[in-house]
């Protein structure tokens, strides 16, 4: 069961999912499939835009108060579109699922949060919080097959241990 979200999340959700298919649509698909990140991000920019949200457990993780997580279109593009071409738009937006109703949550040393979904397929979520901005990024994210490091700490959502900001390159 999802938990509980901040009020108006339905309709912000609404916006994320326009988001995330928009910047995966079949068009950009064919126009940018095979170009450099910095060939996108000449084509659609990268300023870091909301593509999801986390509930305040996570909040209280990190210390922040913006439930936001945010990527740069050119950076998402391109993550989809070379590398990993096998995955839909679905796929992109089964992300929002995984912020909202995930089964266990794991920390990095370096102070990324890896939010786990069960199922077939399995679903992992990585957001690290972003030193320079103070916002939420996203870092990486999972489909299929059930990747665990021995770098990962299971966490309560109780823990009381804040997560390290990172300071993301720009380039991201």
């Amino acid at each position: 069961m999802p938990r509980q979200m901040r009020e108006g999340f339905e309709e912000r959700r609404k916006e994320y999912e326009e988001r995330i298919r928009k910047w995966l649509s079949p068009e950009n698909h064919r126009c940018l499939a095979g170009k450099t990140i910095g060939e996108i991000r000449a084509v659609v920019g990268n300023d870091f835009l909301p593509v999801g949200e986390v509930p305040d457990e996570i909040l209280m993780y990190y210390g922040t108060d913006d439930p936001c997580v945010y990527a740069g279109p050119a950076y998402f593009i391109e993550h989809a579109v070379n590398r990993h071409k096998e995955l839909g738009v679905e796929d992109y937006v089964g992300m929002l699922d995984v912020l909202t109703d995930y089964d266990s949550l794991y920390s990095q040393d370096d102070g990324a949060l890896v939010l786990l979904k069960e199922g077939k397929p399995s679903r992992q979520v990585i957001i690290v919080l972003d030193g320079n901005t103070g916002r939420l990024i996203l870092y990486r994210s999972f489909f299929g097959g059930r990747r665990k490091s021995r770098k990962w700490h299971e966490i309560s959502e109780a823990s009381p241990v804040v997560g390290t900001p990172l300071s993301l390159p720009e380039d991201r």
